[in-house]
């Protein structure tokens, strides 16, 4: 999302480049954003099923980030910086401004578990639920009827945290709000 200069002037960056390389910062900014891809995917997985996974992932991001933009994305990103500064963790420990990082985590991974199990068959695996987000959500409302794309619309640029996507998606589906809070409820969330 670089291309999209999503990042690139935040204040925090900002700050750790002019110290780090002034005079020679905004130019620094400018090659970043110039020759950086808009999606980096590790290939570490072994086999073509990790890789498509991976890739799944990443991509799922992309339309997250496509339709909530630089605003939310900046927010996004600083959390997993700063968590990573802080806890060597890029999910961090939740807690202040973690929302956008739960939402987006979350939406990560439950397209990487049902797009794997469209596409290999078996089970619907549990991806990411061992973090302090809980991608299984999404996937127990999947199961139980709501669509990826029903799910999709509920992510908008206003949808910045658990709490208001559950209101998200009750305001959208109010026939499935019994559906949608208990799924939450039994999620602690």
């Amino acid at each position: 999302m670089l291309h999209h200069e999503a990042f690139l002037g935040n204040e925090l960056l900002g700050t750790y480049l002019r110290a780090c390389l002034e005079p020679y910062s905004e130019l620094v900014i400018f090659l970043v954003k110039l020759f950086s891809p808009d999606v980096t995917i590790g290939t570490k997985e072994d086999g073509y099923r990790g890789i498509y996974e991976a890739v799944v992932h990443e991509m799922a991001h992309a339309s997250h980030y496509a339709q909530v933009g630089n605003g939310y994305w900046n927010s996004y990103i600083e959390y997993v910086i700063k968590s990573f500064i802080q806890n060597r963790n890029s999910y961090g420990t939740g807690g202040e401004g973690s929302g956008w990082c739960e939402l987006g985590e979350m939406w990560g991974y439950f397209m990487q578990a049902t797009l794997s199990k469209d596409r290999y068959g078996g089970n619907l695996a549990s991806y990411g639920n061992t973090f302090w987000f809980k991608p299984d959500i999404l996937t127990y409302l999947y199961e139980r009827g709501m669509s990826r794309g029903e799910i999709f619309r509920a992510l908008g640029a206003d949808v910045n945290c658990v709490d208001s996507l559950k209101t998200q998606l009750v305001s959208l589906y109010p026939e499935r709000e019994k559906t949608i809070l208990e799924t939450f409820r039994s999620y602690g969330k």
